[in-house]
């Protein structure tokens, strides 16, 4: 939302055997639990951490999905780690139109295959005032707008 793109391409931190140490950085590996959210709580689930800027990438529909089911290949291992794909409930992606994408999560093929912009926005930055603008939070108030 912070940076105006269509969709976002998040992958998930999630422990895979066989990347040894070398595990995915660039992931989610937090979650939310009923309480108060503190900035603490904020950078675990942003893929960027605490001072990262997020990234953007123009992708067409079809790449977009081909991504989602890939996943992403943080260590060069084939041993791929989850996208999660955020996007407004109603979109259908087409397969040959081009979207703006938010991503964490970018393989050294795909950096050879797009433009990857740099959105000089702070990810603990948009967090905060994204999840500022509720005094609780649901999945409904979570809604894309």
């Amino acid at each position: 939302e912070a940076t105006g793109s269509d969709v976002a391409l998040i992958s998930l931190g999630t422990w895979i055997s066989g990347n040894g140490l070398d595990q995915n950085n660039d992931g989610v590996s937090g979650k939310l639990y009923t309480k108060d959210i503190t900035i603490d709580d904020l950078s675990t689930i942003i893929p960027t951490g605490w001072s990262r800027t997020i990234q953007t990438v123009r992708l067409t529909g079809k790449q977009i999905q081909d991504l989602y089911k890939e996943g992403y290949d943080a260590v060069g291992t084939g041993k791929n780690y989850p996208y999660m794909l955020v996007n407004p409930e109603d979109m259908e992606l087409e397969d040959g139109k081009t979207y703006q994408v938010a991503i964490s999560g970018i393989s050294e093929k795909l950096a050879s295959e797009t433009e990857v912009t740099d959105s000089g926005i702070v990810g603990i930055d948009a967090a905060k005032e994204f999840f500022g603008k509720f005094k609780t939070l649901s999945e409904a108030d979570a809604e894309w707008k």
